[in-house]
């Protein structure tokens, strides 16, 4: 995310994303799907750690990152916290 100033003077943020990032990302949380998935398998505190959780964690994450959409509506809320930054 960058700060940015509009051409009437107003400030933004912009989120740019790679074109091929949703292909490349989702090709990763397969990988470390299979990943967490041999180490549910072979670990003996697979258990505890719960990989495939943090996979899953990880993958929501990320798509909250790649949401722009969502990423617009948040921004309303924190900026209400905050009105000396406006």
């Amino acid at each position: 995310m960058h700060a940015a100033s509009l051409a009437d003077g107003r400030s933004v943020v912009v989120k740019g994303l790679r074109p091929d990032i949703r292909v490349r990302s989702a090709r990763d949380i397969a990988l470390l799907r299979g990943i967490g998935e041999l180490v549910d398998r072979v670990h003996p505190n697979a258990d505890k750690i719960r990989p495939l959780d943090v996979v899953a964690e990880l993958e929501l994450t990320l798509r909250n990152e790649l949401d722009l959409q969502r990423a617009g509506c948040q921004r309303q809320p924190v900026a209400a916290q905050f009105p000396r930054f406006r």
